[in-house]
């Protein structure tokens, strides 16, 4: 649903080789093409190694190594589409409203 929204998706893993091969095919029999494979765009060339460097230009990161554990991918995805925090889209789930909305991080 990402993909469909527009979103660029780009894998980026410590795999390599057949590790790394596996995943993406993994991904792809389930319908999920990236936008890059451990690149931040799909031209970028990383074999020169100059002035490469490994930190990623993203929007957003889904991590499965996330403080508290990774949110099924519907959570996720309401999140990022409908620009929410993960504890509003569980005060939603469990029917409460903060009466002041939070400022975003971007708000300061």
């Amino acid at each position: 649903m990402l993909i469909e929204d527009r979103h660029k998706l780009i894998l980026w893993s410590v795999r390599e080789g057949a590790l790394l091969d596996e995943a993406v095919e993994w991904c792809r029999a389930r319908g999920v093409e990236f936008y890059a494979i451990n690149k931040d765009f799909p031209e970028e060339d990383t074999s020169k190694n100059i002035h490469f460097s490994r930190k990623l230009k993203a929007d957003v990161w889904i991590d499965d190594r996330n403080v508290g554990g990774l949110p099924d991918w519907g959570t996720i995805y309401r999140m990022i589409h409908d620009n929410m925090t993960y504890e509003e889209v569980l005060q939603e789930e469990m029917g409460k409203k903060e009466e002041k909305p939070k400022k975003k991080w971007w708000q300061l």
